[in-house]
Parts: C-alpha cells; structure tokens; sequence
C-alpha cells in the first residue's frame, strides 16, 4: 500500500493530477476539497479524510490525495500513519496559479476570496518537503508526462 500526496498550491492543477492517475495508473484519488466544504469544521474534517483514505486502501494498492500542504499537522500525521508516503509537488507560477483559480467551476471547490487565495498559496509556497517527485504544471503537463513522472512512485 502506498499513499500519494499531491502537495501544492491552490490551481496548480492537484485535482487534475489526481484525476490522471487514477485513469491512467489505476489509483484510487480521494479528493479532499469537498469534505472540507461538507464539514466546515477542520479537526472533523481532516479526521473523515484519514476515514476516507483507510477506506480507500483497503480496496487499492495505491492511493491519492490532495493538499495545499499549510497544514503540516496534518502532513505529520498522514507520515506517522501511512507508510509509505510518497510527497509529489505539483507547482505552477502563483500568475497561473490565479489564472487557472479564476477560470475554474467554482462548484465543489471552499469558496474563498482572491485575497484569501493569495494567502493561501504564499504559505503553500513554502511548504517544503522531501519531495519524491515534482511536477512543474507552469505550462500544463500532458496526461502522458504525468503518468510518467508518477508511475514510479505507484508500487
């Protein structure tokens, strides 16, 4: 079993990744947005995403997850639970980042202010890491790259 953590800021394209993987490499993704927007709460929150990713890796050998990474609690938490833990940066410039975050269906997503986005992605850019793979998103990786950047990490 193995945990993948898609670290990075607010429309560096994290879901997108995940979505890619789990056509692609057959890993089961757990999107972590929309338990926070169910929730509201994050202690309650973060705790249904733990229940969330042990459901999962019972039924698959690998799987995902999103996150900002500006609660390093909370990666603490998945590194002491979860073994192993594979960290995969998925960055952009903070220029496509908002652009992407402008663009995007807002349903589904934590509704939040462009200010509070700035904030948000400020600390997401300083969230480092051990990181096993980084995947530069500035320009908008194909399916292909993704696949192939990740799949070593998916065993």
């Amino acid at each position: 079993m193995t945990l993948l953590v898609l670290v990075g800021p607010k429309g560096s394209g994290k879901t997108h990744v995940g979505a890619v993987l789990e056509a692609r490499l057959g890993v089961r993704f757990v999107r972590v947005e929309p338990i926070f927007l169910a929730l509201r709460n994050q202690v309650e929150a973060l705790t249904e995403v733990e229940r969330q990713v042990d459901r999962a890796l019972a039924e698959a050998q690998v799987v995902a997850i999103e996150s900002t990474g500006i609660v390093t609690e909370h990666l603490r938490s998945l590194r002491q639970r979860y073994e192993p833990v594979r960290w995969i940066r998925v960055d952009a410039s903070a220029e496509s980042c908002l652009r992407r975050f402008k663009a995007r269906d807002a349903s589904g997503r934590i509704p939040i202010s462009e200010e509070r986005f700035r904030e948000i992605n400020a600390r997401a850019a300083r969230t480092s890491l051990d990181w096993d793979c980084v995947l530069n998103n500035d320009c908008g990786l194909t399916d292909e790259e993704i696949a192939e950047a990740v799949a070593p990490f998916c065993r």
